[in-house]
């Protein structure tokens, strides 16, 4: 949960494929910049929840 993403060896294809799987998944598009500064699961996840997923 912890864990940060490119200290556990995270790249940038890895990091385009999960955020494929957000908007599959969830039907959510979290931007690049937000999965850089939330490298770990605890806060990508934390965002996600923070977002007003009503808006748009």
């Amino acid at each position: 949960m912890d864990d940060d993403f490119f200290s556990l060896g995270g790249q940038s294809v890895i990091m385009a494929r999960i955020q494929g799987a957000f908007m599959e998944e969830l039907g959510i598009e979290v931007p690049v910049d937000q999965m850089f500064l939330n490298p770990t699961v605890a806060s990508i996840s934390a965002y996600i929840e923070s977002m007003d997923v009503t808006a748009g």
